[in-house]
């Protein structure tokens, strides 16, 4: 076979433009690779019709400059320099060095990753032993970990001024004890620039020296990025480095002093880096390629590169039809959908410079952007480039025209602001003379404030400074404007000067008196006991055509050998000659067909913080038994740590929903959503089922593949569970329900169920439960209240499965489609999902190839089924210890747990066999129950349990082991099951 052909090109023009009396001189310069491989996913883009978008775009913009490239398959394939790097029109290139300001954050989280993997670092270890810093809170003094700091999650607001006051990162890790939450630990995402300076200083001294050396040992040495430096202030030393600018409201620009970079002391993981687009590629390279460099280097292993990319924190806000979606940040890295594409990105914003990167792992393709200019034509850039290179097919977007909308839109708002500002103002006059809001003000956290005057004017000049060797970037003229506060009028280090009106940031001075004052920036926080800083960073009908409908019955009769059961199928559908209905070419037919025939080959019966602990719903007799026994339930993980799947907590707010109501939490439900929907088939009891006319049994299926019908006694948990578990429906009453969700709290006939505000609080997604990016049809998981949210193929999808004692639910519903999908099934198995698969693909990927779901179900259940094999050879090769410590009738007897009540050891038997069972209340025996032996050392095992259709006399089941304590009889610990944490039985004397 032929190799293919590579052609390299270089392309160098050059262009002027007049903006007002100046002629702008622009030169750009151009590299691409170009292949005949017809594996190249990027050969089709016009890479030449992309740089001259971009070029006009920055004209337009009259932006400075900027650098630009994209990654393919670990190659740099396009690379671009337009405009000027420097006030004397020097041009930008491949090699020009930007600051890239935030993704720095990628390489600290990498650098600690390595010593995870040098054994030097754990993720869990406490920060409080790594260094000398204290948190106020003080659960989080206690717990937080680095993955807390590298995820944003301590509960700490910004606090991103302690970077421009104080002379060393040292002094600013010493201040962090003063710094109050203002989110609970764990609770939220708050962006942290401080914390990333922390994780790089503790990473540096596990290193053994500091954080540019482990930058540069770690990654920038290993991947031969010389033209990358790890301090700010090498930037003014550097040959090729591109000036930063900010724009004026005249809509000049400014070039940014080198002094004004204030943080170049105290900026060090969280945004110190200077790089160019030749040198990121090979990051970005590394990154697509998991850790391997391209002579096939492992710089990180496998496990320690996921735990950087798994989402940690979800960071976004309920679905939408927004591109970018699903958002959750790792260890220094954002993931989320874009356009359905999984990625894995950052932006990085320092005073005079924006940077984009963004990764796409699934499709080995990297996009930079370096600018020079402080607003938001980089994402822009990056946007397009993006369009071209992953969806060149796709119509045009101007995201350019997007994004000056977008800051008009912001500008209006200030406008408005600022109008407003000016007509509350009420009070012209301050509570005292104005010379006595003059002196020195101290804060812990910042230092000291100096308020310097009035003048003849009545203004102050003010700075803010920590050490004494550093005055900082936060000085300017302040002045009284309403009552006690006093305005910010001048700041030129943010280009504020407006006599007017001040800008909204404000200090107010506290009481009518002189001694306290709080600065705020936007938000109407303080974080400090004199005076305080808060911040915010600002970034820049339908008519009906009454369409033709059909409804359709029909009713077809196939037959199987089934026992002796012949198998009826009946199906409805609803067609339309609306053009608008993007169901319409399904083959519904043909989709029934594939799955009775999936069906009777599978031989289903009918389709229509704290560890779970679910056996305490078969153990009591009331919801508000299992509730009292939370206080005794042992944490796995910490709180808010870990997403853990937990039935109780549901049962526990039903039962707070319930008693809110003013009765049950079945009234709640019927009262709330039932009765509105007319959802007059569905019932909130699981003990209704035996009762009504058109209910479907529970199955499962034996060893032998035969099924097993459940009996009603089998469903052992009618008492306790509500708010979890317990609700019986039909599909037609399921539609009526996902309509609802689709249409986001609103009925069919324009009823409002809910608050638009509550249902966002319904789907927007609180927690991660998934791993890193991977090229699975399932991504980006996370939990939000009661529905799980994830992207399906690349699209937004809120759903949620089901199972009990023979039954398996799946539903899902695609908002940005308006579709739905159930499935019910008597079945205890993996059907119902390969059913769900299978309907989604046809209605929402019908060009797309066909895939049989079921044949991967099944073989995903051969595989566990050989893989409980495998583990019940081993549980027989690794038994050493045949003859228990103790003879068998010390073992028998009443044992008692706080959480699950008795258990009871019936025997030995002559076979050396008890019977055992475990109960809560004097009218509940509950379900676990069965046959127990010795099976090693101290270790009894689980041979019959009726309930689960357990029956092994070879191995014991590993639903349950029960293992006494220190060669005794007294104390059993008794681990129930994959997800239940360990209950401790003492015994009872009786």
């Amino acid at each position: 076979m032929p190799s293919s052909t590579r052609t390299k090109r270089t392309t160098v023009s050059t262009s002027t433009k007049t903006v007002g009396d100046t002629t702008v001189t622009s030169t750009t310069t151009v590299n691409t690779i170009t292949t005949t491989d017809p594996s190249n996913a990027l050969e089709k883009v016009d890479w030449a019709a992309l740089t001259q978008e971009i070029e006009a775009a920055r004209q337009d913009w009259t932006v400075p400059g900027v650098a630009v490239g994209v990654v393919y398959k670990g190659e740099l394939v396009y690379s671009a320099g337009f405009g000027k790097r420097n006030d004397d029109g020097e041009p930008v290139t491949a090699d020009t060095v930007f600051q890239i300001g935030s993704t720095t954050k990628a390489f600290t989280a990498f650098g600690l990753a390595t010593l995870v993997d040098d054994k030097k670092l754990d993720w869990s270890t406490p920060i409080t032993s790594l260094a000398p810093v204290e948190f106020q809170d003080p659960f989080a003094n206690k717990h937080a970990n680095m993955i807390d700091l590298l995820t944003h999650r301590t509960g700490l607001p910004r606090y991103d001024t302690l970077m421009n006051v104080w002379s060393s990162v040292e002094e600013a890790n010493s201040k962090i004890k003063f710094l109050k939450p203002s989110k609970q630990f764990r609770e939220e995402f708050q962006y942290n620039n401080n914390m990333y300076n922390l994780a790089g200083w503790i990473g540096g001294k596990l290193h053994g020296s500091t954080w540019d050396d482990l930058v540069s040992d770690k990654i920038l040495k290993p991947l031969g990025m010389t033209n990358t430096y790890t301090n700010l202030g090498n930037m003014a030393a550097l040959e090729n480095h591109s000036r930063g600018y900010i724009q004026q409201k005249d809509k000049s620009w400014r070039t940014v002093g080198y002094e004004e970079h204030g943080c170049v002391e105290t900026s060090e993981g969280d945004g110190s880096i200077l790089s160019s687009i030749n040198d990121m590629a090979k990051w970005v390279a590394l990154m697509n390629k998991k850790g391997i460099t391209a002579d096939g280097k492992e710089l990180i292993s496998r496990e320690s590169f996921d735990a950087i990319v798994t989402p940690r924190i979800t960071n976004g806000g309920p679905p939408s039809d927004s591109r970018q979606q699903l958002e959750s940040y790792g260890l220094g890295w954002e993931i989320y959908s874009r356009s359905g594409k999984v990625a894995v990105g950052h932006s990085g914003g320092m005073m005079g410079y924006v940077t984009q990167v963004r990764t796409f792992p699934n499709d080995d393709i990297g996009v930079i952007v370096l600018s020079n200019a402080m607003n938001s034509f980089a994402s822009a850039v990056g946007n397009t480039i993006t369009n071209f290179v992953l969806f060149p097919n796709e119509p045009r977007q101007d995201f350019f025209a997007e994004n000056k909308a977008k800051v008009a839109a912001y500008k209006n708002r200030q406008e408005v602001s600022r109008k407003e500002r000016i007509e509350k103002r009420v009070n012209h006059v301050a509570s005292l003379p104005l010379a006595a809001y003059a002196g020195k003000f101290v804060s812990d956290v910042y230092g000291y404030l100096i308020m310097d005057g009035p003048d003849d004017k009545g203004y102050f000049k003010f700075w803010i400074h920590g050490s004494g060797t550093r005055t900082g970037l936060l000085n300017g003229v302040a002045g009284h404007w309403d009552g006690d506060k006093f305005g910010i009028f001048e700041m030129p280090w943010q280009d504020i000067k407006d006599y007017e009106a001040p800008d909204e940031i404000m200090f107010e001075f506290q009481e009518g008196g002189c001694d306290a004052v709080h600065m705020k920036f936007g938000d109407d926080e303080a974080f400090v006991k004199d005076w305080a800083v808060s911040e915010v960073c600002a970034s820049g009908t339908c008519e009906s055509s009454n369409p033709t409908r059909t409804k359709r019955t029909t009713v077809s009769t196939s037959t199987k050998t089934v026992g002796d059961a012949t198998v009826t199928t009946s199906f409805n559908t609803i067609t339309t000659t609306d053009s608008s209905n993007a169901l319409e070419t399904v083959d519904w037919v043909a989709l029934t067909q594939e799955i009775e025939a999936a069906r009777q080959d599978w031989t289903v019966p009918g389709v229509a913080g704290l560890p779970s602990h679910d056996n305490l719903m078969t153990v009591w007799s009331s919801v508000e038994e299992a509730n009292s026994k939370i206080k005794f339930l042992k944490p796995s993980k910490q709180f808010r740590e870990k997403f853990q799947y937990n039935n109780g907590m549901y049962n526990l707010a039903g039962w707070i929903g319930g008693k809110l109501h003013g009765s049950t939490w079945d009234d709640l439900v019927s009262d709330k959503i039932l009765k509105p929907l007319g959802m007059t088939n569905t019932y909130t009891n699981l003990g209704n089922m035996a009762a009504l006319e058109n209910h479907s049994r529970g199955h499962i299926q034996r060893k032998d593949k035969s099924w097993r019908t459940l009996g009603y006694e089998d469903h052992g948990i009618v008492e306790t569970s509500e708010g979890d578990g317990s609700m019986l429906s039909s599909v037609n009453d399921m539609a009526k329900w996902v309509a609802l969700m689709n249409k986001k709290g609103i009925t069919a006939d324009g009823k409002e169920l809910i608050s638009r505000e509550s249902f966002d609080a319904i789907v927007t997604p609180r927690i991660t439960n998934g791993g890193p990016p991977s090229d699975s049809r399932q991504q980006l998981e996370s939990y939000g209240l009661g529905w799980e949210i994830y992207s399906r193929s690349g699209k937004m999808a809120v759903g949620h499965s089901g199972g009990m004692m023979g039954y398996v639910t799946q539903v899902r519903t695609f908002p940005n489609d308006d579709i739905g999908v159930i499935v019910l099934t008597n079945a205890m198995n993996g059907f119902a999902t390969a059913v769900s698969n299978t309907i989604t693909n046809c209605v929402l990927f019908s060009n797309e190839p066909r895939v049989d779901f079921f044949a991967e179900a099944k073989d995903r259940v051969t595989a566990y089924k050989n893989h409980q094999e495998v583990a019940k050879k081993e549980k027989i090769e690794k038994r050493t210890n045949p003859v228990a410590s103790l003879p068998l009738a010390a073992y028998a007897g009443k044992f008692f747990s706080e959480v699950y009540g008795y258990l009871i050891m019936d025997g030995p038997d002559d076979k050396g066999y008890f019977k055992f069972w475990i109960h809560g209340s004097g009218t509940r025996t509950g379900l676990l129950s069965g046959v127990a032996g010795h099976w090693d050392s101290d270790k009894f095992g689980i041979f019959e349990v009726p309930w689960q259709d357990i029956k092994d006399y070879e191995a014991p089941d590993d639903i349950m082991i029960m293992e006494f304590q220190d060669g005794g009889c007294e104390t059993i610990h008794l681990n129930v099951g994959e997800y239940d944490a360990v209950s401790t039985f003492r015994r009872v004397i009786e």
